[in-house]
């Protein structure tokens, strides 16, 4: 009983610092405003009390192109450690935090046609794109659309992307935002100027 409170202890301490380099750190941007919000968000008011007295006080959008994305990260390691290790369950949901894009950015999701195929690159700026979604792309000269899954996401400055920006096509939509009719018949491409991530 005394090692688990201690290790209880010493896990709250680490928290609370890691916490404090957070409140501390460049990169907020408080906001009471919502007129930059896509399609999900979720608002957050943080406000903490020093033993001086002293406060800090940040609000407005709970995403990483608001809140200090590394020194947040590292706050909330270890408070799921303190929470899986003590039963208190999922309490910080991280899915929305990680769908914002920062300024400078753009997202870019790699895809595949079927499963354990070769993996193709697509960017978007539609934030409701995750992993595991199904989602429309042009394909091929004429950009015949087609179903595909979302197989990874990741976010690269608009001047530091893997494939040329201007080569690399969009995705449409989510499979989901209306009913997909296949173009007929499905055409197989070639691979053009070395570009064999992204077909075009």
């Amino acid at each position: 009983m005394f090692l688990k409170s201690q290790s209880s202890f010493s896990l709250g301490e680490i928290s609370l610092r890691l916490m404090a380099d957070c409140l501390q750190a460049e990169g907020w941007q408080d906001s009471q405003s919502v007129s930059e919000i896509g399609y999900q968000f979720k608002l957050f008011v943080l406000q903490a009390e020093y033993e001086d007295g002293s406060t800090v006080t940040h609000s407005g959008v709970f995403d990483r192109a608001h809140i200090p994305e590394k020194e947040f990260l590292l706050f909330v390691d270890a408070l799921e450690i303190i929470i899986r290790s003590y039963g208190f369950g999922g309490i910080i949901e991280m899915e929305g935090f990680m769908s914002a894009l920062k300024k400078g950015e753009v997202k870019y999701c790699g895809v595949e046609f079927t499963k354990h195929s070769k993996v193709y690159h697509y960017r978007t700026t539609d934030l409701r794109i995750n992993v595991g979604d199904e989602v429309i792309v042009p394909v091929g000269e004429n950009d015949f659309e087609r179903v595909a899954v979302v197989t990874t996401v990741e976010f690269c400055r608009w001047d530091d992307t893997p494939y040329p920006l201007e080569e690399t096509k969009e995705i449409l939509r989510l499979a989901s935002d209306e009913e997909f009719i296949p173009s007929l018949p499905r055409l197989s491409w070639g691979v053009k100027g070395g570009m064999d991530e992204n077909p075009s």
